[in-house]
């Protein structure tokens, strides 16, 4: 949202303030936060004792559900994901909600990293547009 915010004050000011490097800088920093928000759900699941197994299957279902039925599916499709993928390494349903719970931690520590990076940007936005 930041970005796309950045890209129109860009093309309704000629670019003059917001440049293409600047943008660049942006788009450097979207992909930067997207690659934390999959390193510590990742890791949040690794780090409660998932395997690799519930990790990929969580990617999936996650992207499946965001597909079928935007945020709620993801959500719920991120769960379904895990537990398939954590049945099909042999780990028993009783740890299961362990690795959601190491998840969800993740997803936690990750929404505040996107949150300090959004700031980041805007105050970069700030500083180009007005001074």
């Amino acid at each position: 949202m930041v970005l796309f915010s950045a890209l129109v004050l860009a093309a309704v000011g000629g670019f003059s303030k917001i440049t293409f490097s600047t943008l660049l800088l942006l788009v450097g920093l979207t992909a930067f936060a997207s690659f934390l928000d999959a390193i510590f759900v990742a890791r949040g699941v690794k780090k409660s004792g998932g395997s690799w197994k519930g990790l990929i299957g969580a990617a999936l279902g996650c992207l499946l559900g965001l597909i079928v039925l935007n945020i709620p599916g993801a959500i719920v499709g991120f769960l379904i994901g895990l537990t398939i993928g954590e049945i099909l390494s042999g780990t028993p349903l009783i740890r299961i909600p362990k690795f959601v719970a190491g998840a969800f931690f993740g997803v936690i520590l990750s929404s505040f990293a996107q949150l300090t990076i959004a700031v980041i940007m805007t105050i970069i936005i700030v500083i180009k547009y007005f001074f």
